[in-house]
């Protein structure tokens, strides 16, 4: 579900903010939440409050659609506190080394597929600044996915891992992540689902690998717009690392 720090797990993490079942529990729960106010507010504001006005003869006839509609309501509290019941769920923490080394990434060139236009972020993907605040690359918005970003390394070196981090804003949600040596042939080496809206770093790591080029794929997005249009992809930083010694 994530990657985290020695700082962060001595603080705590909250798994609600993770995707974790629970969350997705949540969001199940919420839309049958909303649903069931809507469809009360149909009934009560729209239709009943308005046969105030009415004579009883046609008060009398509208008492066939009420019924009907309070039923429907019936069926969609069973439905919603279902959803909500309490479930089990296992979670196993497991230990992965922190990359060492110089960070081959550190402020190299890089090309966008989708350039953003409006001057967000420029050099913010490898200017070494976790900070997220105006140092986060954003892609343009056009509405065409995948979108893809690569970083020059200047040079062929062997990879083991990469590090990418999102912000707490926008909808960007897979990140797969491709290595060259050339620039032409890329090799997958890893993919991973970054929850909405949460500060997230993730750590790619395999098998050395030579190569010069790193490329951020970015192949979907979230539904929902946190922040900004759903068609920028955000990446606050990335780093390359080689072989630990």
């Amino acid at each position: 579900m994530g990657d985290f720090g020695r700082e962060e797990l001595a603080q705590g993490v909250n798994l609600a903010l993770l995707p974790t079942p629970m969350l997705y529990q949540a969001r199940s729960v919420q839309k049958l939440t909303q649903k069931h106010n809507d469809q009360h507010f149909l009934r009560w504001r729209n239709i009943q409050v308005p046969l105030e006005s009415h004579s009883p003869e046609v008060q009398k006839a509208q008492l066939p659609l009420l019924a009907a509609l309070d039923a429907e309501e019936a069926q969609m509290v069973v439905a919603q506190r279902a959803a909500a019941q309490p479930k089990s769920h296992r979670f196993e923490l497991s230990v992965a080394p922190a990359p060492v080394g110089p960070n081959l990434a550190l402020r190299k060139p890089y090309v966008s597929s989708d350039p953003n236009v409006y001057g967000y972020g420029l050099g913010a993907l490898t200017d070494g600044d976790w900070s997220g605040d105006g140092h986060t690359f954003a892609s343009g918005d056009k509405d065409a996915f995948p979108k893809t970003v690569t970083i020059d390394l200047g040079a062929v070196s062997p990879l083991t891992q990469v590090r990418v981090g999102l912000p707490d804003f926008g909808s960007t949600k897979t990140v797969t992540v491709l290595v060259s040596a050339d620039g032409q042939t890329f090799k997958e080496v890893g993919s991973y689902l970054f929850p909405l809206a949460t500060t997230r770093r993730h750590i790619y790591a395999f098998d050395a690998v030579p190569a010069r080029y790193v490329r951020l794929l970015y192949p979907d997005h979230y539904g929902e717009e946190a922040g900004f249009s759903k068609f920028f992809s955000f990446t606050t930083e990335v780093e390359a690392y080689g072989p630990r010694p």
